[in-house]
């Protein structure tokens, strides 16, 4: 028997709307209650854990992924999904050591982005944008806290200067702002 992909699809759009409305819990509640109501779908289980990322409940997003991936082995969201938390939650665990001077590299300007030490912590703000504490993942790679479905990623130019950042995003996409000289 297949899922009900028309109803899964109806309650995690009204779950993705309630959250993209600031309305976290209630964006849970829904969601769960329509991976309840389709137990078979991976599309209603990874809908949760997205939820959960974007909350920053990266280890509730880790156990809704891996129940999605039970229920549906080879579901191409619940798999990013899964592969994004383990790193959040590997690096949140055992936080990678990054040198005060080398997080002075990435301070400056990136187009609308800008990077900021203070105290020896790096931050991330976009223009018209809240304020985001950057946390580790890798030398070079870190989390917004807070902000659990984007990520940075600070790239060197062939000179090894640090000449852009790279966006990743928990959907997969990604885009590059040039450092501003």
């Amino acid at each position: 028997e297949q899922p009900d992909v028309v109803n899964d699809a109806f309650g995690a759009s009204v779950g993705r709307a309630l959250n993209g409305l600031g309305e976290t819990e209630s964006a849970l509640a829904v969601l769960a209650r329509n991976a309840e109501l389709h137990p078979r779908s991976g599309n209603a289980r990874s809908a949760v854990g997205d939820v959960q990322v974007a909350a920053g409940r990266y280890r509730e997003a880790l156990a809704t992924f891996t129940r999605a991936l039970e229920v549906h082995p080879r579901h191409s969201v619940a798999t990013r999904g899964m592969a994004w938390v383990e790193a959040a939650v590997a690096a949140l665990d055992d936080p990678p050591s990054v040198p005060v001077a080398e997080l002075e590299l990435f301070v400056g300007d990136y187009g609308p982005r800008h990077i900021r030490l203070e105290d020896g912590v790096l931050y991330y703000q976009r223009d018209g944008n809240p304020r985001y504490r950057l946390r580790p993942l890798s030398g070079d790679t870190f989390l917004l806290a807070g902000l659990g479905t984007f990520r940075v990623r600070f790239a060197r130019a062939a000179d090894g200067n640090v000449s852009k950042i790279v966006g990743s995003y928990l959907d997969g996409n990604e885009d590059e702002t040039p450092r501003t000289p």
